[in-house]
């Protein structure tokens, strides 16, 4: 097997510190989101935009840090939503740097 080489595309310093990734998700545009938590308040739970404009935290809350209740980032493939310790469901669709654009819904929601 050939040696895997890879290339730099870009490199951000962050504003504060995360801990691990929890989850993450690509849209068809090639923007990825990030769920973390932030280092020094692991109950605050972050949703980071990478693009190639760089990175933006669209979201963060404070959660009862209860492993079983973990938020959930889920996909369709053009649109992004967050299921927040299983009891609230947040639906984000075009410019996720916008509050206007977030939609709360619930689980049974039907269209």
């Amino acid at each position: 097997m050939g040696k895997l080489k890879l290339s730099l595309l870009k490199k951000w310093e962050l504003d504060k510190d995360y801990n691990s990734v929890l989850n993450s998700v690509m849209l068809q545009d090639g923007r990825a989101f990030v769920l973390t938590s932030e280092k020094e308040d692991f109950n605050r739970y972050c949703l980071l935009e990478v693009s190639p404009l760089g990175v933006k935290e669209i979201d963060a809350w404070a959660c009862d840090h209860v492993w079983e209740e973990e938020p959930l980032l889920f996909t369709d493939g053009q649109n992004i939503g967050i299921i927040k310790a299983g009891k609230e469901m947040i639906y984000y669709t075009g410019d996720f740097s916008s509050r206007n654009h977030c939609h709360k819904g619930s689980a049974k929601y039907t269209s």
